[in-house]
Parts: C-alpha cells; sequence; structure tokens
C-alpha cells in the first residue's frame, strides 16, 4: 500500500514536470528571442535534472521552474505593453518617460 501511495505521488509530479515544461514553451511563443531560444534553454534544464528522483528536489525543481515560467509571462506582457504605448502615445514623450529615471 506504501509503494503504491508512493507511485501516485510521483506520478502526480511527474503530470506537473509535464505541464510545467507546456507552460514554459508557450510562454516562449511571444519571447522576443524566439521559441527556439527558449525551447533549447528548457530542454537543456529539463534533461540536466531528469535523473532527480528525491521528492524534496523535484519540488524545488518545481517551484524554480514555475518562477522562470511567471517571469517569461511577465516579460511578454510587459513587451506587448511597451508596444502599444509606442504605438498609441507621442513617441518622445514615451522615450521622455522611459529615460526619465535613468
Amino acid at each position: 500500500k506504501k509503494t503504491l501511495i508512493l507511485q501516485l505521488f510521483m506520478n502526480n509530479l511527474k503530470i506537473r514536470v509535464y505541464n510545467l515544461y507546456k507552460r514554459i514553451i508557450f510562454a516562449g511563443k511571444d519571447y522576443p528571442g524566439g521559441l527556439n531560444v527558449v525551447r533549447k534553454k528548457a530542454k537543456i534544464e529539463f534533461l540536466k535534472n531528469k535523473n532527480v528522483s528525491d521528492e524534496k528536489k523535484l519540488k524545488i525543481l518545481i517551484g524554480k521552474g514555475n518562477y522562470y515560467a511567471q517571469e517569461l509571462e511577465k516579460l511578454n506582457q510587459f513587451h506587448k505593453y511597451r508596444h502599444l504605448k509606442r504605438n498609441y502615445y507621442d513617441c518622445k514623450e514615451f522615450e521622455d518617460y522611459i529615460t526619465k529615471d535613468t
């Protein structure tokens, strides 16, 4: 019975890892560097950690992956925002706003 619970838990982690990979790839579609860059980096990281079987280590790695996926999503939102801002506002006003803090 204990091994069955452990197998179910590991299957749950496998599903979470798979969903994380899909989320990163989906967020990479709008990445400014291109999808291929994101796909290569994600593949390298996931293959580097494919033999990890410790539950705690897997949870830590999934947490780091979630953080990376969130950063990708936020970066995409930021680029879309800047694009819209440039198209709908005076360029001089926008550039002054950006360089004001620097």
